[in-house]
């Protein structure tokens, strides 16, 4: 009876699995040749005991020819850049790419970044919000956006065998979004506590401050502003974004682990050429600012640099990781006796936009050590300066290795060539080159030349404890 009962109970259950299969066109296979006859089991009784090697059992296939990783871009004649490393990975990467960011925000649509994040992959004139969800749990695959400063990625990640279906939905979620009152309107509150989220963290506020501080233009706008800020915001708002936002002439479609022909047939039907891309300018032109918090036990400050040239060539990038890695490795620079007495905490960091970007020192230290968290800071980065050959090798060590971590994976290596293709700029082959080849004279020239120019400072902390920033630092 009770067996009777159980068979009952898995019926549907099969016929659901049945269904499911039929309607995602997976064909049926015979047994011969199938996963179970690989191990024997092709429908009759196996008698060997499992602590027991099967008689003869069939080699498993091996594939035919090794695939060496191999890079090919070109463009659509929509306008659209295409970026591919083909690999023998069975998982492939898929992404779009579209300049702007906050650096696309105006006074009408800030935030709209952030918002975006939360509204891909709802309701475009194709699907509604739920086909877009059972269509990619079909696929089993994984989507997801990021919204930087300087641009947006939407990716999808999949099986390589339904490269074509992931390309045809990522192009439909972002191409034909129709951005619903009633679906922004649901969205806002996430956003606002995302955005509550990220400022209770003092890093993030000061990588805010440090941008407003450092640049005139579209890269001193906030990405992370004011939860209040998004109050009033509506699908119009966001609409008014994306049109100026997308443009065939500022995108990229990237793809690791998949065929560039492939791709190029696939996408070439699905973009439309379009209006000029929008020009986003920015100015580096120092300078200070701080900003108050309630109770802060601790009090915060960055000092930063321009990275010119940015990510524009080989060189520029090599030397501004290099110097970061100097900043940030305490093998390669020891701590003086002031930084051990004054910070509680301090990380290096370069962060690179297409002709700029900033190579500096986040620190924090107790409240009562306000008056001299600047002196330490601006030890610390003199002391890179002055750093000899052995620092320098070692630096070299840790900038070649981060840069060859970011790229390992799938999601990092399309991210990678994404970018590469989107601003022109060196690929992170050729920066590998130029990190190995920059010499101890070539960082001491860059990273004396970073302390002679304009800084951007950012403090954060109590009213009380605030330091005094000096007319002159170093």
């Amino acid at each position: 009876m009770l067996g009777q009962s159980v068979k009952n109970q898995l019926q549907p259950l099969v016929r659901g699995i049945a269904t499911s299969s039929q309607s995602f066109g997976i064909p049926a296979t015979a047994p011969t040749g199938s996963l179970l006859s690989l191990v024997g089991l092709t429908g009759s009784r196996v008698d060997v005991p499992l602590n027991e090697a099967l008689p003869n059992p069939p080699a498993l296939p091996r594939a035919s020819s090794v695939v060496t990783p191999s890079f090919q871009s070109s463009t659509l004649s929509s306008g659209v850049k295409l970026a591919t490393l083909n690999s023998a990975s069975p998982v492939s990467s898929i992404a779009l790419l579209v300049e702007g960011g906050s650096s696309a925000e105006t006074p009408s649509t800030i935030g709209a970044s952030k918002v975006l994040e939360l509204m891909a992959f709802k309701s475009s004139t194709n699907r509604s919000t739920f086909r877009f969800t059972r269509e990619l749990e079909k696929l089993g695959a994984n989507a997801y956006v990021k919204a930087g400063r300087d641009s947006v990625v939407f990716g999808v990640d999949a099986l390589r065998i339904y490269n074509q279906e992931a390309i045809e939905i990522l192009a439909d979620a972002i191409v034909n979004q129709r951005n619903q009152f009633w679906e922004v309107r649901d969205v806002l509150e996430q956003v606002k506590e995302q955005l509550a989220a990220s400022l209770a963290d003092p890093k993030v506020v000061l990588e805010e401050l440090i941008h407003k501080a450092a640049f005139d233009g579209a890269l001193g706008n906030s990405l992370i502003v004011d939860p209040s800020e998004v109050n009033s915001f509506t699908s119009d708002n966001l609409k008014e974004y994306v049109d100026a936002l997308l443009s065939s002439s500022n995108i990229v479609l990237a793809g690791a682990g998949v065929d560039h022909a492939s791709l190029k047939d696939a996408a070439t039907p699905l973009f439309a050429a379009g209006a000029s891309a929008p020009t986003f300018a920015s100015k580096f032109v120092g300078g200070s600012i701080s900003s108050v918090s309630a109770a802060s036990p601790l009090v915060h400050a960055t000092v930063a640099f321009e990275a010119q040239g940015g990510s524009s060539s080989a060189k520029s990038k090599a030397l501004a990781l290099i110097a970061k890695a100097l900043l940030d490795s305490p093998s390669a620079i020891p701590y003086n006796g002031l930084n051990d007495a004054v910070l509680t905490d301090a990380s290096s960091f370069a962060t690179l936009y297409k002709s700029t970007g900033l190579v500096g020192v986040t620190a924090s230290a107790p409240a009562s050590k306000s008056g001299e968290i600047l002196g330490a800071v601006a030890k610390k980065i003199q002391a890179a300066a002055q750093a000899g050959e052995s620092s320098v090798a070692a630096a070299k060590a840790k900038a070649l290795g981060a840069l060859l971590g970011a790229g390992s994976t799938s999601v990092g290596a399309v991210s990678c060539i994404g970018k590469s293709a989107l601003y022109g700029s060196a690929s992170g082959a050729e920066v590998a080159a130029a990190i190995s080849a920059a010499t101890a004279a070539d960082v001491s020239a860059y990273t004396a030349a970073l302390v002679k120019s304009t800084p951007a400072i950012a403090t954060y902390g109590s009213l009380n404890s605030l330091p005094r920033v000096p007319s002159k630092l170093f």
